[in-house]
């Protein structure tokens, strides 16, 4: 694995996963730069701010790209947005109000993310017992009404928004 943060191995894990789930190596790189010194001091409130401020920034430029009518480039930063968003409170307490504040703005933009996809993927409810699970439903091009499906369950402390790649590759075969 290569090591954004040598002295810290939990950030270097979460940087990977940043880009894996949706990040930008343009935007990753200034982001690890800017967290070189806090990595050593094992500054995790420098990490949470450093990665709020990227998917804020993000979120404002998606919100002027689709007023300009630039879908795909909306639709991008949101993904990205997302991303940061999610990854912002990694190493903050289960219990911290910033860090499920985080996690409902991660969820925003992904749902603005979904809304803008080509086609649409749909934000359903999978019926279980007496509740029910939140999911989110990639279809594949074409409007076929029918059509196989792949589930995917998310472990070791991710999320389903976290398989996005995968999900969206599933639907293009």
């Amino acid at each position: 694995m290569f090591h954004f943060f040598p002295d810290n191995y939990p950030w270097s894990q979460a940087a990977l996963r940043i880009l894996f789930t949706g990040g930008s190596i343009g935007e990753v790189g200034p982001a690890v730069e800017a967290l070189a010194e806090a990595s050593a001091a094992g500054d995790d409130a420098a990490w949470n701010r450093v990665w709020l401020g990227h998917a804020d920034r993000l979120v404002a430029r998606a919100e002027a790209q689709a007023a300009a009518g630039h879908t795909l480039s909306a639709r991008d930063s949101y993904l990205r947005a997302y991303a940061y968003y999610q990854w912002a409170s990694a190493f903050q307490d289960h219990d911290d109000p910033e860090r499920h504040a985080a996690h409902h703005r991660s969820l925003e933009a992904f749902g603005a993310f979904a809304r803008l996809s080509d086609p649409p993927i749909e934000r359903v409810e999978i019926p279980y017992a007496d509740s029910a699970y939140p999911a989110w439903l990639i279809p594949p091009a074409g409007g076929a009404e029918r059509f196989p499906v792949a589930i995917y369950l998310p472990g070791w402390e991710s999320t389903k928004e976290q398989g996005i790649e995968f999900g969206l590759e599933v639907a293009r075969r």
